[in-house]
């Protein structure tokens, strides 16, 4: 699961990996996974003010096998 901020007011990383789990699948085969990802995901570091926050604004969230393998987007507002 990667997180990316729309509209970050600090420079960040366009993908960040916050959650991870390896699963095989058979040819045809499907799973239902969950993740739950702690506010914390959604936090930077702010060289500006010293200190971590979470801006409100839009976070795209992203699954895929790598970042550059993206298979499922959406995304959600912090007010």
């Amino acid at each position: 699961v990667y997180v990316h901020d729309v509209h970050a007011s600090v420079r960040v990383p366009i993908n960040q990996l916050k959650q991870f789990q390896r699963i095989s699948l058979a040819p045809g085969e499907k799973k239902t996974l969950t993740f739950t990802l702690p506010a914390s995901a959604f936090s930077m570091y702010s060289t500006v003010t010293n200190d971590c926050r979470t801006e409100p604004g839009t976070w795209e969230i992203q699954i895929g096998s790598s970042c550059k393998d993206i298979r499922l987007r959406s995304t959600l507002t912090i007010e």
